[in-house]
Protein backbone atom coordinates (compact mmCIF):
# COMPACT_ATOMS: atom_id res chain seq x y z
CA UNK A 1 0.00 0.00 0.00
CA UNK A 2 3.20 2.27 0.90
CA UNK A 3 4.44 1.67 -2.41
CA UNK A 4 1.12 2.87 -4.18
CA UNK A 5 0.87 5.76 -2.24
CA UNK A 6 4.35 6.52 -3.18
CA UNK A 7 3.87 6.05 -7.18
CA UNK A 8 0.85 7.89 -6.77
CA UNK A 9 2.67 11.18 -5.59
CA UNK A 10 5.49 10.69 -7.93
CA UNK A 11 2.60 11.31 -11.07
CA UNK A 12 1.37 14.11 -9.55
CA UNK A 13 5.27 15.61 -9.08
CA UNK A 14 5.64 14.83 -12.57
CA UNK A 15 6.44 18.39 -14.58
CA UNK A 16 3.35 20.46 -15.58
CA UNK A 17 1.77 23.38 -15.50
CA UNK A 18 1.79 25.33 -12.16
CA UNK A 19 -1.75 26.94 -10.67
CA UNK A 20 0.85 29.97 -9.50
CA UNK A 21 1.77 30.92 -13.14
CA UNK A 22 -1.87 32.06 -13.61
CA UNK A 23 -2.42 35.48 -12.37
CA UNK A 24 0.91 36.81 -13.59
CA UNK A 25 -0.13 35.59 -16.86
CA UNK A 26 -3.60 36.56 -16.50
CA UNK A 27 -2.30 40.63 -15.64
CA UNK A 28 -0.11 40.36 -18.65
CA UNK A 29 -3.74 39.87 -21.25
CA UNK A 30 -6.25 41.51 -18.73
CA UNK A 31 -4.01 44.53 -18.05
CA UNK A 32 -4.29 46.18 -21.97
CA UNK A 33 -6.44 44.14 -24.30
CA UNK A 34 -5.90 43.48 -27.18
CA UNK A 35 -2.27 44.73 -27.05
CA UNK A 36 -1.54 41.89 -24.26
CA UNK A 37 -3.03 39.48 -26.67
CA UNK A 38 -0.78 40.62 -29.73
CA UNK A 39 2.29 40.76 -27.48
CA UNK A 40 1.67 37.12 -26.91
CA UNK A 41 1.74 35.73 -30.88
CA UNK A 42 4.93 34.10 -31.81
CA UNK A 43 5.90 31.92 -34.83
CA UNK A 44 2.41 32.33 -37.56
CA UNK A 45 0.74 28.95 -37.53
CA UNK A 46 -2.44 29.70 -40.46
CA UNK A 47 -3.57 32.78 -41.04
CA UNK A 48 -4.91 34.75 -37.69
CA UNK A 49 -3.66 32.08 -35.49
CA UNK A 50 0.17 32.00 -33.65
CA UNK A 51 2.00 29.51 -31.31
CA UNK A 52 1.89 31.37 -27.69
CA UNK A 53 5.47 33.06 -26.59
CA UNK A 54 6.02 31.89 -23.25
CA UNK A 55 2.44 32.36 -21.18
CA UNK A 56 1.96 29.74 -19.31
CA UNK A 57 4.78 27.41 -18.09
CA UNK A 58 4.06 23.85 -19.01
CA UNK A 59 1.22 24.42 -21.06
CA UNK A 60 1.04 24.31 -25.30
CA UNK A 61 -1.16 27.85 -26.25
CA UNK A 62 -1.81 29.09 -29.09
CA UNK A 63 -3.45 32.33 -30.27
CA UNK A 64 -6.04 33.94 -32.28
CA UNK A 65 -7.59 37.02 -33.70
CA UNK A 66 -11.13 37.28 -35.29
CA UNK A 67 -10.83 38.45 -38.53
CA UNK A 68 -12.13 42.36 -37.97
CA UNK A 69 -9.35 42.01 -35.31
CA UNK A 70 -12.09 43.03 -32.58
CA UNK A 71 -11.68 39.28 -30.75
CA UNK A 72 -8.78 37.79 -29.17
CA UNK A 73 -8.09 34.21 -28.06
CA UNK A 74 -5.21 32.75 -25.99
CA UNK A 75 -5.99 28.93 -25.33
CA UNK A 76 -3.84 26.65 -23.70
CA UNK A 77 -3.99 22.98 -22.78
CA UNK A 78 -2.06 21.99 -19.54
CA UNK A 79 -1.13 18.51 -18.23
CA UNK A 80 -2.27 16.77 -21.48
CA UNK A 81 -2.63 13.11 -20.65
CA UNK A 82 -1.46 13.47 -16.85
CA UNK A 83 -3.17 11.49 -14.28
CA UNK A 84 -6.53 12.80 -13.47
CA UNK A 85 -5.75 13.41 -9.83
CA UNK A 86 -3.24 15.75 -10.91
CA UNK A 87 -5.75 17.82 -13.76
CA UNK A 88 -8.27 17.61 -11.21
CA UNK A 89 -5.53 19.00 -8.36
CA UNK A 90 -4.69 21.61 -11.10
CA UNK A 91 -8.16 22.48 -11.99
CA UNK A 92 -8.60 23.56 -7.79
CA UNK A 93 -6.09 24.70 -7.08
CA UNK A 94 -6.03 27.22 -10.26
CA UNK A 95 -9.70 28.09 -9.26
CA UNK A 96 -8.70 29.40 -6.22
CA UNK A 97 -5.84 31.28 -8.02
CA UNK A 98 -7.68 33.01 -10.64
CA UNK A 99 -10.72 34.22 -7.37
CA UNK A 100 -7.64 35.53 -5.72
CA UNK A 101 -5.75 37.14 -8.88
CA UNK A 102 -9.28 38.75 -9.84
CA UNK A 103 -9.86 40.18 -6.35
CA UNK A 104 -6.31 41.84 -6.69
CA UNK A 105 -7.25 43.84 -10.16
CA UNK A 106 -9.47 47.08 -10.44
CA UNK A 107 -12.56 45.37 -11.96
CA UNK A 108 -12.04 42.27 -10.62
CA UNK A 109 -14.79 42.23 -8.54
CA UNK A 110 -17.14 42.70 -11.59
CA UNK A 111 -16.58 39.25 -13.27
CA UNK A 112 -19.32 36.77 -12.99
CA UNK A 113 -18.42 33.29 -11.70
CA UNK A 114 -20.41 30.24 -13.35
CA UNK A 115 -18.81 26.35 -12.45
CA UNK A 116 -20.27 23.82 -14.37
CA UNK A 117 -20.10 19.73 -14.62
CA UNK A 118 -19.40 18.75 -18.21
CA UNK A 119 -21.16 15.68 -18.76
CA UNK A 120 -21.36 14.47 -22.52
CA UNK A 121 -20.61 11.06 -24.25
CA UNK A 122 -16.92 12.10 -24.83
CA UNK A 123 -16.01 14.20 -22.31
CA UNK A 124 -16.85 14.82 -18.96
CA UNK A 125 -15.06 17.63 -16.06
CA UNK A 126 -15.89 20.60 -14.55
CA UNK A 127 -15.65 23.96 -16.04
CA UNK A 128 -15.54 27.44 -14.37
CA UNK A 129 -15.81 30.71 -16.01
CA UNK A 130 -15.18 34.40 -15.24
CA UNK A 131 -16.89 36.83 -17.36
CA UNK A 132 -16.65 40.54 -17.17
CA UNK A 133 -19.39 42.10 -19.87
CA UNK A 134 -19.16 46.20 -20.16
CA UNK A 135 -20.90 48.07 -22.78
CA UNK A 136 -17.88 48.43 -25.07
CA UNK A 137 -16.20 45.07 -24.41
CA UNK A 138 -16.39 41.33 -23.03
CA UNK A 139 -13.55 39.25 -21.11
CA UNK A 140 -13.91 35.71 -20.20
CA UNK A 141 -11.60 33.63 -19.00
CA UNK A 142 -12.37 29.58 -18.86
CA UNK A 143 -10.67 26.76 -16.77
CA UNK A 144 -11.64 23.30 -16.99
CA UNK A 145 -10.75 19.59 -16.21
CA UNK A 146 -11.63 17.22 -18.88
CA UNK A 147 -11.49 13.57 -18.95
CA UNK A 148 -11.66 12.03 -22.73
CA UNK A 149 -13.85 9.00 -22.28
CA UNK A 150 -12.95 6.89 -25.39
CA UNK A 151 -9.24 7.51 -24.57
CA UNK A 152 -8.98 7.79 -20.42
CA UNK A 153 -7.06 10.29 -20.56
CA UNK A 154 -7.29 13.84 -18.81
CA UNK A 155 -5.95 17.09 -19.51
CA UNK A 156 -6.74 20.99 -18.06
CA UNK A 157 -7.68 23.39 -20.39
CA UNK A 158 -7.36 27.52 -20.04
CA UNK A 159 -8.11 29.93 -21.77
CA UNK A 160 -8.90 33.88 -21.59
CA UNK A 161 -10.83 35.57 -24.77
CA UNK A 162 -11.71 39.59 -25.07
CA UNK A 163 -14.28 40.94 -27.53
CA UNK A 164 -14.41 44.35 -28.78
CA UNK A 165 -18.16 45.71 -29.49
Amino acid sequence: MNRLLACALALLALPGAAAADICPALTRVLADPPSGFVALRGAPDEPQYWHSKPFLAGASCTVWAGLAAAAHTVRCVANDEAAPARVTAFYETTRHEIDACLASLPDGAKYARQVRPIDTARIKGSETTWVLDTPASRLKIDLADFLRVAAATSYNSFSVEYVKY
